[in-house]
């Protein structure tokens, strides 16, 4: 199934499902795998979200609830329903704008993201991104994994992936997390919302689950935002064990993230020079 073609059958399922409730303003994400939009369900603003694979919805129905339940900010779960192998969310539509260039509201966020990664990890939830086995073991995996699919999509040549195993890989592989905590697993900044409250919401916890609290400050951060780690750590307020874990892997987990998306732009055709050019700006 392509992408335009899992889009369609995710918008018919979804459509039929709630027909003619539904009202669809804007297409937010449309591929294989998952549909978001915004819409008026019998006229109340809703995210709407249609999975094919109905264990991620649940996965991130069970984040979102718990986080919920600890005073983090989310959107509220307001239905989960399946139809024909899909699985579809309808989640409470939050008011406000992502991070910008102020200050304050980088602050705001890490006082948000501390509170998420002191609360226990809800029972059942994988690690983050799905990954499989325990934290330690994934995060090895990650990087001949990442090399081997940007092989195949023509992103790196030989040399290139030699370069990055031989540099990243034992990075990784030496590093010990400062503990395991809840996270968010895909805390860019386009999923913090600045609400209209006054309030944080985080979005988008389709990557939920458990592992080193530094991914998601370093994720945070990345992609032209590295001049606001201060903010963060002002509002954060890391134990001294986890500060000196960021202070010397920081760049490790920020290139990952980097080889990770590299990967994921080409594979739905978005460019991935930019992602590429972190990576190997980062390893030299």
């Amino acid at each position: 199934m392509d992408s335009g073609t899992g889009a369609s059958e995710l918008s018919r399922r979804a459509t039929e499902l709630f027909r003619p409730h539904l009202s669809v303003e804007e297409t937010l994400v449309a591929h294989r795998s998952r549909l978001v939009w915004r819409a008026r369900l019998d006229g109340d603003l809703v995210a709407l979200k249609a999975f094919t694979e109905p264990y991620r919805a649940a996965a991130e129905a069970m984040a979102m609830r718990a986080a919920a339940d600890g005073g983090v900010g989310v959107p509220p779960v307001l239905g989960e329903w399946r139809v024909d192998g899909c699985a579809v969310l309808t989640l409470g539509w939050v008011e406000g704008s992502p991070l910008g260039s102020q200050t304050q509201g980088w602050v705001r966020a890490g006082e948000q993201l501390a509170r998420l990664h002191r609360l226990p990890v809800p029972p059942g939830l994988p690690t983050a991104s799905g990954w499989e086995g325990d934290w330690d073991s994934d995060l090895v995996r990650q990087v001949p994994q990442e090399c081997a699919r940007a092989v195949n999509l023509g992103l790196l040549s030989h040399s290139q992936v030699d370069h990055v195993t031989s540099t990243l890989g034992p990075a990784l592989a030496a590093l010990e997390p400062a503990g395991i905590a809840f996270l968010h697993g895909d805390m860019q900044p386009e999923h913090v919302i600045l609400t209209t409250a006054g309030g944080v919401s985080f979005i988008d916890w389709g990557d939920a689950g458990s592992g080193d609290p530094l991914w998601d400050l370093a994720v945070l951060v990345n992609d032209n935002n590295l001049d606001h780690l201060e903010d963060v750590l002002a509002g954060y307020q890391p134990e001294p064990q986890l500060l000196a874990h960021l202070r010397a892997n920081l760049d490790h987990f920020r290139a990952l993230r980097y080889l990770q998306e590299a990967t994921w732009l080409a594979e739905r055709s978005f460019d991935p020079s930019q992602s590429l050019e972190g990576l190997f700006g980062l390893l030299g």
